[in-house]
């Protein structure tokens, strides 16, 4: 099996449009890919019926082993297997699996880091992650010190994973949220080695739609901060 079937990892953050990259790639009838396996509370699928926390926090590799047997199980016609996997999921495993020629690097970004911060937020205060779970219609209070250190921590985070992209010689591709709206899956899937049909579509539609008007209480503090950090091409009308 392990010979047959190609591996990928996606590599992102919280509220990068991971679940409709995810489910369009599922649509591809040679494709199988796994959301988040190595969340920290619960480990998705049938997956979860068979690993504690603990089980696979030990065993991570066997783990992932376990996956690719169930997916294939699943999809018997799979030549292609991929999961995600966030900052802070377990970056151990993280560090070890984008220097590993063996595991293709799939890196999302969200190119509008306010966007993203303003998801993130709207998705704590209500408790709503994803499309299925509804309408999650609510403006917060935005705060520079907290969008500042939150977009440190993203442009951290990916200028620390292409560093070592680029020391492992590892083979990586960008992939941006605006690829996912746009619906540009063909240089992605010639990437991954998965013929046609390239037209893939998400099963789960955008959650928070609006402008950045619609989705905080304080929007002329908002212009004035990305007005200051020379931002402005952040905002959403």
């Amino acid at each position: 099996m392990g010979a047959e079937i190609s591996k990928f990892v996606v590599v992102a953050m919280a509220r990068t449009g991971t679940n409709a990259l995810i489910s369009a790639l599922r649509q591809h009838p040679k494709c199988y890919t796994d959301f988040e396996l190595f969340h920290d509370k619960q480990i998705p699928g049938p997956l979860g019926e068979k690993f504690s926390l603990e089980e696979r926090d030990q065993d991570p590799h066997g783990f992932l082993d376990e996956a690719v047997a169930e997916a294939l199980h699943r999809k018997p016609a799979m030549h292609s297997y991929g999961f995600k996997i966030f900052f802070e999921h377990n970056d151990a495993l993280l560090s070890e699996l984008i220097t590993d020629p063996a595991w293709p690097v799939v890196l999302l970004r969200r190119e509008n880091t306010l966007d993203q911060f303003l998801s993130l937020c709207i998705a704590v205060d209500t408790n709503v992650w994803n499309s299925k779970g509804g309408n999650a219609k609510a403006k917060i209070l935005f705060k520079e010190k907290d969008f500042l250190f939150f977009k440190n921590r993203v442009d951290g985070f990916y200028a620390d994973v292409e560093r070592q992209l680029a020391a492992a010689a590892q083979p990586f591709w960008r992939f941006g949220y605006r690829d996912i709206t746009e619906g540009n899956y063909g240089p992605l899937c010639e990437f991954l080695g998965l013929e046609e049909p390239h037209n893939l579509a998400p099963m789960l539609k955008k959650q928070n739609p609006v402008g950045t008007a619609d989705k905080v209480e304080n929007p002329d503090e908002v212009c004035h901060v990305l007005a200051k950090l020379g931002l402005t091409h952040l905002w959403v009308d």
